[in-house]
């Protein structure tokens, strides 16, 4: 009888079209940073070429996200409780426009390090956009649309890296000037898209609409201020993040290796290796999407995280085998579907870990969870680049995968 009145009056309460304004802001700004995240590890070969540094030294471009992520989860996840979707949103967008700015003087080939200082914003902000959109589905959306909401913000930063994997072909052949001046114009494409949401922002985004569009959102607004230990004491909340540690670190590290094990086995193709990225990251803006619904329909997160499992290891073991055999035609299916099922078990386990912490503050469960993906990203992709010096790149990702099973 409770469940049908809390529903009944769930039915009644009001939802905004500001909400949709606001998402699109918020999905741009999560491309962006999306992509300049990916951006260097995509052209992995082009920035050891043009900077005269290590395949490590660029796989790090793609991981300095996993710092913040580690060390500042709980600051960050308080500060987005202190200050709100709105001041957080404008910080981080002007963070990402000065790291643009200073990636567009880092164009010397002795400025490495200068690029590594510019990427630092990015990677903190792309963490303030994973850590709010739990924050607004949760506080614009009805509880049943929280789901299709982080599966959105997460398919924009499956289109931001896979926008990156077009730029192999870009780059093919460019010699060091050409390098330099495309550097450059995608630095300031970045900054002028920085500054234009920046402005946007500003005139349209507000903290919360003027009533709650759902009972979970008024009863989270009203609940007292949790210390840290009620989360972690949690049963079901401790295992999401025990399983997002051993899984879903592997799907972030995942795009970070494609160009070399791609290249390493298939001769330097780059129209392979831009396919294969593009298809992987495309497939997981499906994925993003098509959980959450049948979640909506079938909420059995337990069974729905299981078959998501099965899934990806037998997908990966394929992927393995299409590298060893240099079937093109099984590489790209099995790309694709590892995309979709990635991405769907990415945006269940969040889902699900809002469900599990109700009704500590999103921000906070979420950054324990984003820690745990961001901690198994960097030691897992660190462990296979340490053994493909030793190891023949196919033999190295075995063992990736045999860790992660």
């Amino acid at each position: 009888m409770d469940e049908k009145m809390s529903s009944a009056f769930e039915n009644t309460m009001k939802t905004y079209a500001r909400r949709y304004l606001i998402l699109m802001l918020l999905c741009v700004s999560t491309f962006a940073s999306s992509f300049q995240l990916y951006e260097q590890s995509s052209i992995g070969n082009v920035i050891i070429a043009y900077y005269g540094v290590t395949f490590e030294a660029v796989s790090w471009t793609a991981l300095l996200n996993t710092i913040p992520n580690i060390f500042l989860f709980y600051p960050i996840g308080k500060f987005i409780n202190y200050c709100g979707l709105r001041k957080t949103l404008l910080l981080a967008t002007l963070l990402c426009a000065i790291g643009s700015i200073i990636k567009s003087t880092a164009l010397s080939q002795d400025h490495y390090w200068l690029l590594i200082i510019a990427k630092i914003f990015p990677s903190l902000c792309i963490s303030l956009f994973f850590y709010l959109t739990p924050v607004f589905g949760a506080t614009w959306f009805k509880t049943n649309e929280v789901g299709l909401v982080i599966g959105t913000l997460n398919s924009m930063v499956a289109l931001g890296a896979a926008a990156t994997f077009t730029l192999p072909l870009l780059f093919k052949n460019a010699s060091i000037e050409e390098a330099k001046k495309l550097f450059l114009i995608l630095s300031l494409v970045c900054v002028f898209t920085y500054f234009g949401l920046l402005c946007l922002t500003m005139l349209f985004v507000v903290d919360k609409p003027p009533t709650a569009p759902c009972l979970a959102a008024k009863k989270r607004s009203q609940s007292e201020s949790l210390p840290l230990k009620v989360l972690l004491t949690k049963r079901n909340f401790v295992l999401v993040t025990l399983i997002t540690f051993l899984v879903a670190g592997f799907a972030q590290a995942f795009p970070i290796s494609l160009n070399e094990s791609i290249l390493a086995n298939f001769k330097g193709n780059e129209n392979i290796l831009s396919l294969s990225g593009i298809l992987y990251l495309i497939s997981g803006i499906f994925g993003g999407l098509l959980s959450p619904s049948i979640a909506r329909k079938y909420p059995k997160y337990k069974i729905l995280l299981m078959a998501h499992l099965s899934s990806v290891l037998i997908l990966t073991l394929l992927y393995l085998l299409s590298l060893s055999i240099l079937s093109e035609l099984l590489l790209y299916a099995s790309i694709t579907a590892l995309g979709i099922f990635f991405s769907g078990f990415f945006v269940l386990i969040v889902d699900y870990a809002i469900e599990v912490s109700f009704p500590f503050p999103e921000s906070i469960s979420i950054g324990i969870v984003f820690m745990a993906v961001s901690l198994s990203a960097l030691i897992l992709t660190q462990i296979v680049t340490i053994l493909t010096k030793h190891l023949d790149t196919l033999n190295a990702y075995f063992v990736y995968v045999f860790v992660q099973s």
